[in-house]
């Protein structure tokens, strides 16, 4: 701390524009630019077809468990094959790889605007394309990070992947919806389609980059399963860092099923149809995207804020619950998006300060792993809670429990929401 100060008095010119030049840093990157807008396309384009996808389920099955099974289904890939996708990564052009991971994300879309648009989809040929999806993105996402790192260098790494976080949460607010608008207006079929373009969007970026440093074979760490094995190792013995991802993990299994219950929402209790539903997955993101957008404005330090958006979060989950009115709905969840998306942020940073810095790495793996783990999951409990309880006391038995665990946490481990952040 002492140093900064003195170095800021040294130099107080170079203190004052440095930060201002380096705050949105990835940006001077111009192929980063080009992957950015590519992404964001891409981002909107998969949304629509996610909404567009669960509600055809429920007009083929009528089930929320189906739903959540198609979701599960998903979702399941990306646990298994997340950690052996890196050795691609390290000896594949990534560039090559995304173009391909994006074409190939095509296929199942067009499968389904394909069947659809002949009106002989069925429940079989849904549950093979979401499979299919689910592939390409295990593979995907770690080829997708790996190459921002080329383009941007370790320089430049942590704010790209802010700006990739804040693309993603404004593709969740525009993709349900365009989607809800599109469902109601020209049809389920066109959903689809959108999406296989939108790939072409990353495939047209890529294409373009240039200047590209070789970082093949320069992965040399450990392997991904050895790193979550070293990870859950140290975080079963120390119960600080355990309890915030047990509170974690627990939010994200009864917090984050919006594309399993809001369609039966929207249908069954609100009456308000796709648009409606659009509209309500996309309050959630953007209450995502603002508490994304206002963190840097109020940066965690504390435990306390933790711990309050902590409750928050599912008692406003509980209030949508009782909800029967749809602008009141879309205002909780707004809310609730915004606990959802500073609670996490919060947790990414306190998890990481509270961990030592050469295992820092493996805890922050295992923590990504435990979220991934917990999509299908979610998914599946949702919609068999939804399937015989209805979705009003899904939501509100899911926010219950929620909260006792947070509680819990509080009164049994109370250092997990009093450890302060280093300045």
């Amino acid at each position: 701390m002492r140093s900064s100060v003195a170095v800021s008095a040294t130099v107080p010119r170079a203190r004052e524009v440095q930060p201002r030049r380096r705050a949105l840093g990835a940006l001077r990157h111009r192929n980063y630019r080009l992957l950015l807008g590519g992404l964001l396309i891409s981002g909107v384009g998969s949304w629509t077809q996610s909404l567009a996808q669960t509600w055809l389920v429920l007009r083929l099955t009528h089930s929320a468990l189906m739903v959540g099974a198609v979701l599960a289904i998903q979702h399941l890939p990306a646990l298994f094959a997340f950690p052996l996708a890196r050795p691609l990564t390290a000896h594949y052009p990534r560039r090559r790889l995304l173009q391909v991971t994006q074409a190939t994300s095509m296929l199942p879309s067009l499968l389904l605007f394909a069947a659809t648009a002949a009106h002989v989809v069925t429940f079989a040929a849904v549950l093979i394309a979401a499979l299919a999806q689910g592939i390409v993105q295990a593979v995907e996402t770690p080829t997708r990070q790996a190459f921002v790192l080329e383009m941007v260098g370790r320089e430049d790494l942590v704010n790209a992947i802010s700006l990739n976080s804040a693309i993603g949460n404004l593709a969740s607010v525009v993709g349900p919806a365009v989607a809800g608008l599109l469902i109601s207006t020209a049809g389920l079929p066109l959903c689809f389609l959108v999406n296989a373009a939108s790939d072409l969007a990353v495939i047209a970026a890529t294409a373009l980059v240039r200047d590209l440093p070789s970082l093949l074979g320069t992965d040399r760490g450990p392997s991904p399963l050895a790193g979550l094995v070293q990870g859950a190792r140290y975080v079963r013995c120390d119960p600080i860092v355990s309890s915030m991802l047990i509170v974690a993990g627990t939010l994200a299994l009864f917090g984050t099923n919006r594309l399993t219950v809001l369609p039966l929402f929207a249908e069954d209790v609100l009456g308000a149809g796709p648009p409606g539903f659009g509209f309500l997955v996309a309050a959630f993101g953007l209450g995502t995207l603002t508490a994304g957008l206002a963190l840097p404005l109020v940066p965690y330090r504390g435990g306390r804020r933790q711990l309050w958006t902590g409750l928050a979060w599912p008692l406003l989950l509980a209030g949508f619950a009782v909800s029967r009115s749809l602008p009141l709905s879309i205002a909780l969840l707004f809310l609730a998006g915004v606990c959802h998306g500073d609670f996490f942020a919060g947790i990414g940073s306190r998890v990481q300060a509270a961990t030592p810095e050469r295992l820092r790495g493996a805890v922050v793996a295992l923590y990504s792993q435990v979220l991934i783990g917990v999509g299908p999951l979610g998914a599946m409990q949702a919609g068999a809670l939804t399937a015989l309880l209805g979705a009003p006391v899904a939501v509100g038995v899911g926010a219950g429990v929620a909260g006792l665990v947070v509680l819990g946490v509080r009164l049994l481990q109370p250092a997990a929401f009093t450890f302060e952040l280093p300045d």
